[in-house]
């Protein structure tokens, strides 16, 4: 299967599921509520960035070792 057969599906389908949650009211404060309680706070979402930054300075070190081989 094609590349961009696939990602035109999946683009069809998010587009699908966006108009469903905003054509119903209920559907869109359970999306709301869900995003509220899954969001990182205070320390979590510190420790999160952290963890985060770290990744990517690490990835970034291992592409500039790795290029110079």
């Amino acid at each position: 299967m094609r590349t961009t057969t696939i990602i035109l599906g999946l683009a069809t389908l998010t587009l699908v599921i966006g108009l469903y949650v905003s054509g119903s009211p209920e559907q869109g404060e359970k999306l709301a509520r869900m995003q509220q309680d899954i969001a990182f706070k205070g320390e979590g979402r510190e420790m999160a960035l952290l963890v985060l930054a770290l990744g990517l300075a690490a990835f970034i070190g291992y592409l500039t070792v790795s290029r110079r081989q």
